[in-house]
């Protein structure tokens, strides 16, 4: 599991290089949603993958906290 999560953040920073500039604004949502996804890729790689034992979720101050984030960046 280890390999497939360096392999997603390979792929979610690979994305984002070849997003132009320009294109940013209009991505906004896309870009809280690959936030959202490091945050849950992150807690299970730090619960030892334990994906089939339980589910992985944040809770909604950790979700605002991302999407605010993100919607700093571009307004």
């Amino acid at each position: 599991m280890q390999f497939e999560a360096g392999r997603a953040r390979e792929f979610f920073a690979r994305a984002a290089k070849a997003l132009p500039a320009e294109d940013r604004k209009s991505m906004v949502a896309a870009e809280i949603m690959a936030s959202i996804y490091r945050g849950l890729l992150r807690r299970m790689e730090l619960d030892k993958f334990r994906v089939l034992e339980k589910e992985y979720r944040l809770n909604k101050l950790e979700k605002a906290g991302r999407i605010g984030a993100q919607l700093l960046k571009f307004f």
